[in-house]
């Protein structure tokens, strides 16, 4: 009789998608103080992710965030990923911190079609930290660029 080998589950080590929906595109090559208006959900709910209104809370040790753009109903564009920044809140002794990448590594970044794929390694041990981060995006028809700035929180708090 052969063991049956025990796998990792599926769940624990799979993506969680992020349903990024621009509402209202907003070019911010003419209107420098234009952001693009958008709405976040989630896929499926993930035990250390949770969505409110336009902030995500992740709790360690970090998940792997797909975000895939989406245009409604009406609005029938396609959209692109550019790439993504981040800005820290408060204080930080390296640029590498303060940008981010000392928990969103660049090298494990990626963009295919409409999907911008990072990873957050959730280095943080404060029970809270703030990220803003921005996406770029780019239009299809006319290769207009928008910026989508919504915020995570790092929440090392009880799980919820």
């Amino acid at each position: 009789m052969k063991n049956a080998r025990s796998r990792p589950s599926r769940k624990s080590t799979r993506a969680v998608q992020v349903l990024l929906t621009v509402t209202n595109f907003r070019d911010v090559l003419s209107d420098k103080n234009a952001l693009t208006d958008h709405r976040l959900s989630l896929s499926r709910e993930h035990a250390r992710v949770r969505l409110e209104k336009d902030t995500l809370f992740i709790q360690p040790p970090g998940v792997t965030l797909e975000f895939v753009l989406a245009s409604t109903r009406e609005d029938r564009e396609h959209y692109y990923p550019l790439g993504i920044s981040y800005v820290r809140a408060g204080e930080s002794k390296t640029d590498e911190l303060k940008l981010g990448f000392v928990n969103f590594p660049q090298k494990k970044q990626s963009l295919k079609g409409r999907i911008l794929t990072i990873t957050d390694s959730y280095r943080d041990k404060q029970p809270q930290v703030r990220y803003k981060f921005s996406i770029f995006i780019q239009r299809g028809s006319d290769g207009k660029i928008g910026l989508i700035d919504p915020s995570m929180i790092h929440d090392n708090g009880q799980p919820h």
